[in-house]
């Protein structure tokens, strides 16, 4: 017994440790009742140790110490859902025969002259596991001490089960509420935040392997006067038409965020020169059959430590795209005149 009861101390205070910097509910659940099966199979030599989980297939064997032919995996076959042992140290007064089904086929562990089972339940009641013993000897009375020490790995876990299912809502939660936080709330895209956030884990990457990727810079032509003449809500309308334009024309790794106001930046992942001219032509395509007027830059990098000085010559290339724009917004805020783009992709990789 003080064998066991250094094993519960081991095991609570590795446990604690766990939950305290851990929150994965299923993995932690799984390693916690892995080892109170160990623990219960070093302290009482039962012939097999199981911890059995119930869902609405029935009885399956999740963690297992046996000398027995016993599987994780293994279904415990049985009539209406009911669970084929009695709860407690039970001798019978014969031997008794389970059956279990391992995939198509089936087998019989005969001969069991004892078992020990303690159902697990949550908060509202439902049995969702039980640890069992099985005998195929006879035990002493020794074996009803290990009820009580079962009652504490069984509450031990049910009590953290509920505990780090409710840890786990609040981290589920924490983390929408961070992607909410990384969120344009008007246009749907990354806000500033978002950008900066997938431009440290592009940075990382890259320390890892060497890619190239290209920054574009965009900025709305007359905004102002959409908003003066028009409307801010006519303004959110244009802004929001715009970012769907430009989300349609990119690939899936690449990264839209919108900045603040009027400004925009795209990081297109994995490509060169060629890429990111062919993406500003589609653009401008796009922008001309929506009727949009925006002023582009672009820039290729090929090292993290490159990223500030590439997105600054993108910068520079848009103001003097925007420079030669010659805006003529009609009566439709829909209708502007076409921005020409030619020449303004830097074809230096900075680096």
């Amino acid at each position: 017994m003080i064998v066991f009861y250094a094993n519960l101390g081991v095991f609570i205070e590795q446990k604690r440790c766990i939950w305290e910097a851990c929150m994965d509910y299923v993995d932690m659940i799984n390693e916690t009742v892995e080892q109170a099966v160990t623990v219960l199979n070093q302290t009482w030599r039962y012939d097999a140790w199981l911890y059995l989980s119930l869902s609405e297939y029935g009885w399956h064997v999740d963690h297992v110490c046996s000398d027995l032919d016993i599987a994780i995996g293994d279904k415990m076959n049985h009539s209406e859902g009911e669970y084929p042992l009695l709860e407690g140290v039970v001798r019978y007064p014969s031997v008794i025969s389970l059956h279990f089904n391992r995939g198509a086929s089936g087998y019989h562990i005969d001969n069991i002259q004892a078992s020990l089972m303690h159902p697990l339940t949550d908060a509202k009641g439902s049995t969702f596991g039980a640890f069992v013993g099985l005998a195929k000897r006879g035990v002493s009375a020794d074996y009803n001490r290990a009820i009580p020490i079962l009652s504490v790995f069984a509450e031990f876990i049910m009590v953290n089960r509920e505990l780090i299912k409710s840890q786990g809502l609040i981290k589920s939660q924490r983390e929408k509420a961070l992607a909410v936080a990384k969120e344009d709330v008007l246009t749907r895209i990354c806000n500033r935040r978002g950008w900066e956030d997938n431009v440290l884990r592009i940075k990382g990457q890259m320390a890892r392997r060497r890619y190239t990727h290209g920054i574009l810079v965009l900025d709305i032509n007359g905004m102002k006067a959409i908003n003066d003449t028009k409307g801010h809500e006519a303004g959110d309308a244009y802004l929001v038409s715009f970012t769907d334009v430009v989300r349609q024309r990119l690939r899936d790794g690449d990264v839209f965020a919108r900045l603040g106001g009027d400004e925009f930046v795209i990081l297109a992942y994995d490509t060169d020169f060629q890429g990111v001219d062919r993406l500003m032509v589609d653009l401008e395509k796009s922008f001309t059959q929506n009727g949009i007027s925006c002023a582009m830059g672009a820039c290729v990098f090929d090292n993290p430590d490159g990223f500030d000085a590439a997105l600054n010559r993108a910068d520079i290339k848009m103001f003097e795209s925007k420079k030669k724009a010659k805006v003529a917004l009609k009566a439709d805020v829909a209708v502007s005149e076409r921005l020409l783009l030619k020449g303004n992709v830097d074809t230096k990789a900075v680096g």
